[in-house]
């Protein structure tokens, strides 16, 4: 367990000196150090933040299964010309691919000046299950100390769209050994209700909050179903639910026939594709056997086709991701697919988890 730090300039090319640190806050510290130095070099409100995610990928993909990737810059958006890089760097995006999250600090540059690179940019984020935030320039420290320990072994509870800001209402589905959700918005102004199972009101208690970004915690929910409501005065406030604890659900797509145990983390254009599943579930303590988590059944939603399939899953033996689904193939390139799995922990209690992935082309 460890940290590196890769630095990329305004040209999005990175610095040949990668710092390995296996302390948090020494790491933080050097990323201080560093973004005291950026206020004095040129860049701008746009930058080819594909290329520079480009080179850390092509150099140290093999290494990064299993990590999370934070990518922080205070430019608002990719370059427009930029476009060119997204799918080679999405091509890397392969079966050792980390979660990225991206902070952007909110200086010259606001978030809202995003172009037509927002829309591919954000969901590339969401594909790896990652998520989007925002911070002042002086809170930097702050932001990391906090969120950081919320994206361990992290599960989206939902997806949702980066605008869905004014009074969206989101319901989730808790496991009986899920200890913790989280709820991430942006906006100065941020309001977040829960419902719980009983239906009755319950709090969800700030772990940040700025000008520019809130995130606050269901502790030890009552299994069942939520009903979250969120509302934003910002355009574009990222609303994002995960949780801590109890099933933990892996997504991937084996090609071709049903007997391949390699998945890779997206569908692919001009195969037939069958989802595979596996089912992470910790024990609550090391004295205590793993608890039994059960898939049932999974809905994939493809768009702009606005497919959806419901597919029953069956059990598979003797392979890494047990369960599979029913062969689909691709309606075109580069296509979105939610995928909803459902299944049933050890005391029977229903469970819900929710991914994005794309599908690529061949």
């Amino acid at each position: 367990t460890g940290y590196v730090l890769d630095v990329f300039d305004y040209k999005g090319l990175t610095a040949d000196n990668m710092v390995f640190y296996k302390d948090a806050q020494d790491a933080t510290a050097h990323l201080n150090e560093i973004a005291i130095e950026a206020e004095s070099l040129p860049g701008s409100c746009q930058m080819p933040l594909w290329d520079a995610m480009h080179a850390p990928f092509t150099r140290s993909m093999a290494y990064l299964k299993g990590a999370e990737v934070i990518i922080i810059t205070a430019a608002a958006a990719p370059l427009d010309v930029d476009l060119a890089s997204i799918q080679s760097t999405m091509e890397l995006y392969d079966a050792n691919a980390p979660i990225i999250d991206f902070i952007h600090i909110e200086s010259v540059c606001q978030i809202e000046d995003w172009t037509l690179q927002l829309a591919p940019f954000y969901q590339f984020i969401q594909k790896t299950g990652g998520t989007m935030l925002r911070v002042e320039q002086d809170k930097i420290s702050d932001v990391l100390t906090s969120f950081l320990p919320t994206r361990y072994a992290a599960q989206q509870l939902t997806v949702q769209d980066m605008d869905a800001c004014q009074q969206s209402t989101m319901y989730i589905q808790v496991d009986s050994r899920m200890s913790e959700v989280y709820v991430m918005m942006g906006g100065s102004t941020v309001s977040i209700s829960a419902i719980d199972p009983q239906g009755l009101s319950v709090a969800c208690n700030t772990v940040y909050s700025s000008y520019e970004q809130k995130l606050c915690k269901i502790a030890n929910p009552y299994p069942g179903i939520y009903e979250i409501t969120v509302s934003s005065n910002s355009t574009f406030c990222y609303p994002s639910v995960y949780g801590y604890g109890g099933a933990q659900v892996f997504v991937g797509f084996i090609q071709d026939n049903a007997t391949g145990d390699n998945p890779l983390p997206y569908a692919v254009y001009g195969k037939v594709n069958y989802p595979v599943f596996h089912v992470l579930d910790r024990p609550t303590d090391i004295y205590s056997p793993p608890p039994v988590e059960t898939l049932y059944m999974a809905e994939l939603m493809v768009s702009p086709s606005d497919k959806v399939y419901d597919m029953d899953l069956n059990r598979r033996a003797d392979c890494s991701y047990e369960y599979i689904g029913m062969a689909f193939v691709c309606g075109q390139k580069d296509e979105k697919i939610t995928i909803i799995s459902s299944g049933f922990d050890d005391i029977n209690q229903a469970f819900t988890r929710e991914s994005v992935t794309w599908c690529k082309a061949g």
